[in-house]
């Protein structure tokens, strides 16, 4: 069985243990996005997290948002807590 978080969710096994920038936390994804120019859209986000050397659970975080526009840091941390 995966290990869960502390609020019950499952990370990729990738991501499990990793309190770093390799892992999907909210600051670790605002912390990939450095650079990053807003507006954006998802693409936006996820190539400028590639550019950042990411890991592929912050990739996948960031592709499963639900939400193709976002106009500030704010956005990416409110579509993230959405799908947590």
């Amino acid at each position: 069985m995966p290990r869960s978080t502390p609020q019950g969710e499952h990370r990729p096994p990738q991501d499990r243990g990793k309190r770093g920038l390799g892992g999907a936390s909210p600051s670790n994804i605002l912390a990939h996005l450095k650079g990053l120019d807003f507006p954006s859209t998802r693409d936006d986000l996820v190539e400028q997290a590639r550019k950042n050397k990411a890991s592929p659970g912050v990739i996948s975080q960031l592709e499963r948002l639900d939400q193709e526009e976002f106009g500030g840091p704010q956005d990416v941390l409110k579509a993230y807590g959405r799908i947590h």
